[in-house]
């Protein structure tokens, strides 16, 4: 299908509504997906640093161990 304008690509043919309806339902459902992905992560690595106080975080997503005398 060709268009002749830009107002005739965003009429797509007479379905524009359904079209871009379609299109932001799905752009909307994987905003909602990685929002909730971001805020899980986000919780598992408070979680992970409380439950392990001896780590410390470097930069996002790196955690480096501290050697104590035990390890050596």
């Amino acid at each position: 299908m060709s268009f002749t304008s830009f107002a005739d690509f965003l009429a797509m043919g007479g379905y524009a509504p359904y079209v871009w309806t379609c299109y932001g339902a799905t752009l909307l459902t994987l905003a909602v997906i990685v929002a909730g992905l971001r805020r899980q992560k986000k919780k598992l690595m408070e979680t992970i640093r409380l439950q392990h106080p001896e780590r410390q975080a470097v930069a996002p997503g790196r955690i480096v161990v501290k050697q104590t005398a035990e390890d050596s």
